[in-house]
């Protein structure tokens, strides 16, 4: 009694300093359970305390818990006041526009708009405004519906070779976490043996340490070599999703009305980030998982499940107030994939426009744009990495270290008391063996937690951007019409354009006619009637017209720039949607229409199957084909071209730096000549060669029997020409015999 009496003086003194002195506080505790609430747990309790508060590192301790705990208590406090202030502006709101509550009309403008599948997308003014666990768990549930909205389309059904790679990945991470168990229960069990001096026992462990390692690496080898499988099947077939919706409306996609921006971006990089970063996120949450649920299991069965529960509760309280001050990582890795995609925009445009810049000395003005996206990029990575420092900073200390602390808190009952079944009766030897078994346990088990916290919070929200941006791409195809349904902005055009004045409001109809006049027993024609021709702003170009265009009956269109002679052919050629009127033309392939811009599109590869685009070129060299090849080539006056490259084969990955500007229209004029058309549309075609060659190059296609339909400012080739369609440029236009 004298020496406990000493001691509680000296404590006293050393914690005079507080407000509440060890002993008071103690003394409360003690008249609170006055038996102690477990036996010994009173003495242990005791004993920490006037260990650590008499310290003055604990007392630092003490004062940095403090001190951060009352800054999130703060930062709360804050949000919570500005979460008010907003509810009560979004309130007074609603009470001035609709008297004290939201009309379904408002609801449903600030609400989600569904898309197909169940996916959505918030639309809105109010949604982008929200704030706080209202916003959070919207984003969440959005996440989840556009996650899921992909996944059924990576994944169609239980039995392809996604599913199959999925299940061995997961049998591999039950594998590899049932082998971490081993491991740490034979280290536990070396480090008990070495303190008993037991060299047979130890050697044994060994041997059964070397052995288990064994399967252990290879499990460890095969789940990466799963994962890289995982990643590439998914990636594959989304690609294969993507594409088969894209190359059928990707001119509509990216030309027509509204588009998205960088969809080369979302299709081809964020497509195959998106791929890896799923897997990566599966993984990081089956494998914490497993051992969550082994690691308790087992810990539970050796300190008891009321520690153990303090421990999670630990987990529990330290994650929520992370999340409270967690800054919004989706959005912020969104943005970083459009300021990146904005930066290879720049560049792409620089090599396709490359001449034209250099021309214009515009070198300078072009690096002075990359730079400027070039800046934004790394303004917006600086603030994301500062942010993660800072988050991280936290987290460490918070989930890791922290739960380090909470595991030897929980670990010094079993230990210090010695009143639970793996350690009572125990020696100092068998009882350092539970020691470092239940240490390697509750590491492992706080590195799953804090994994498992980092994948569901952290790992969410960087894949929450890839989600949004690849969900709004097959959206968007789905929207076009991609999948067989109709085009939504098309409709969307069409009702902004009848509400024209000048509209005639004929039902639109399109009539494709077969190649073989026997089959669709009608003559070869192309006819307008009662067409309206509009841009896709609503934009009136021609009003009304009629035309009608027979074979062997070639028709030149022309009128002055901005008149409408080039869309008036993509109308004809179902490039742009038709508002009112009928359009009647040959069903588009190589042999019964084709279209040739006054830029003609050059694919890579062979020269021969440069000609014969859109068919493919055969896999074994035909002398017949390169014959007539060779025709074609001598008629548009470029002969010299094969012998030049090295022959048909010459292959060239970009055959528009190789051809002048008047060869690439020659080329595209010889494949008119291989495949010879019933009609073809010519928007300006040779407006880069001479005019003598290009009266020629017109005979050689009136010869060839190819009906044409001609836009061109060149009044020399109005003779080749049967009659002559003017464009007046406010709507009118009239037709004339040549």
């Amino acid at each position: 009694p004298a020496a406990a009496g000493a001691g509680g003086g000296a404590r006293a003194r050393a914690t005079a300093g507080f407000p509440l002195s060890v002993d008071a506080f103690i003394a409360a505790l003690q008249r609170r359970f006055p038996n102690g609430p477990d036996g010994g747990w009173m003495d242990m309790l005791t004993d920490f305390l006037s260990k650590t508060l008499t310290q003055p590192r604990g007392k630092a301790l003490l004062a940095v818990w403090l001190l951060s705990t009352g800054t999130v208590f703060a930062i709360g406090g804050a949000r919570y006041a500005r979460r008010a202030q907003e509810k009560a502006r979004r309130r007074a709101m609603r009470k001035l526009a609709g008297g004290g509550g939201s009309t379904g009309k408002d609801a449903s403008a600030n609400s989600c708009a569904e898309g197909k599948d169940g996916a959505a997308v918030t639309v809105g003014e109010d949604a982008g405004k929200r704030s706080g666990p209202t916003k959070r768990r919207r984003r969440n549930v959005h996440l989840m519906r556009n996650l899921q909205y992909i996944l059924r389309r990576a994944v169609p059904n239980p039995l392809c070779k996604e599913t199959a790679h999925l299940t061995a990945y997961s049998a591999l991470l039950v594998v590899r976490v049932y082998m971490t168990i081993k491991i740490a229960e034979l280290t536990g069990g070396i480090g008990k043996f070495v303190g008993a001096r037991q060299w047979d026992a130890i050697y044994k462990q060994q041997v059964d340490f070397g052995l288990i390692c064994i399967p252990a690496a290879v499990a460890t080898t095969l789940l990466k070599l799963e994962a890289n499988q995982l990643t590439l099947s998914l990636r594959e077939t989304l690609a294969r999703y993507v594409h088969d919706r894209y190359y059928r409306v990707f001119y509509r996609a990216s030309c027509v009305g509204h588009t998205l921006d960088t969809l080369d971006q979302r299709a081809t990089a964020d497509v195959a980030e998106l791929a890896e970063k799923v897997t990566k996120l599966y993984g990081n949450v089956l494998k914490p998982t497993l051992e969550v649920a082994l690691y308790s299991y087992r810990l539970s069965r050796m300190i008891g499940p009321a520690e153990l529960s303090v421990f999670f509760l630990y987990f529990v309280a330290s994650s929520s107030w992370l999340q409270l001050i967690m800054p919004p990582f989706g959005k912020l890795t969104a943005e970083q994939q459009r300021l990146e995609g904005e930066l290879r925009g720049h560049h792409s445009r620089l090599l396709t426009h490359a001449e034209e810049i250099a021309f214009c000395g515009g070198g300078e003005r072009e690096k002075e744009l990359a730079d400027t996206a070039l800046k934004k990029i790394s303004r917006q990575a600086n603030v994301v990495h500062l942010l993660r420092s800072c988050v991280g900073v936290l987290d460490s200390y918070s989930v890791k270290y922290g739960g380090t602390m909470a595991a030897f808190s929980m670990m010094l009952p079993a230990v210090y008391l010695s009143n639970r079944k793996s350690t009572k009766g125990k020696n100092m030897v068998e009882t350092t063996g539970y020691y470092l078994v239940a240490t390697a346990l509750f590491k492992a088990l706080g590195d799953a937690c804090k994994e498992l916290y980092m994948s569901s919070y952290k790992g969410v929200s960087e894949v929450a951007g890839l989600t949004q941006r690849v969900y709004e791409l097959m959206h968007h195809l789905e929207e076009r019409g991609a999948s067989g349904g109709p085009d939504r902005e098309e409709e969307r055009i069409r009702a902004l354009c009848r509400a024209h004045e000048r509209c005639t409001r004929v039902p639109p109809k399109v009539t494709m006619l077969e190649a073989d006049p026997e089959v669709s027993g009608e003559t070869p024609r192309v006819s307008m009637r009662h067409v309206d021709v509009f841009a896709p702003d609503g934009h009136l170009l021609v009003s009304d017209i009629n035309i009608e265009v027979h074979q062997g009956a070639s028709l030149i269109i022309e009128g002055p720039n901005g008149s409408g002679k080039s869309s008036l052919l993509r109308t004809l050629c179902g490039l742009w949607p038709l508002v009112s009127g009928e359009v009647m033309r040959p069903r588009p392939s190589a042999q019964t229409f084709l279209f040739v811009p006054q830029r003609p599109y050059l694919m890579p590869g062979t020269l021969r199957a440069l000609l014969v685009y859109p068919e493919k070129e055969p896999k074994v060299p035909d002398a017949a084909l390169d014959a007539r090849l060779a025709e074609a080539m001598e008629q548009v006056g470029l002969s010299y071209l094969a012998p030049r490259e090295g022959g048909w084969d010459a292959h060239r990955d970009d055959w528009i730096d190789v051809l002048s500007g008047g060869e690439k229209q020659r080329v595209a004029i010889a494949r008119l000549l291989f495949h010879r058309p019933t009609f073809a549309a010519l928007d300006e075609a040779t407006s880069a060669v001479s005019a003598d060659i290009e009266g020629k190059l017109v005979a050689r296609l009136i010869a060839a029997g190819i009906t044409l339909i001609s836009v061109s400012h060149r009044p020399n080739l109005r003779r080749f020409h049967t009659r002559a369609l003017t464009l007046e440029g406010d709507g009118g236009w009239k037709v004339r015999s040549i």
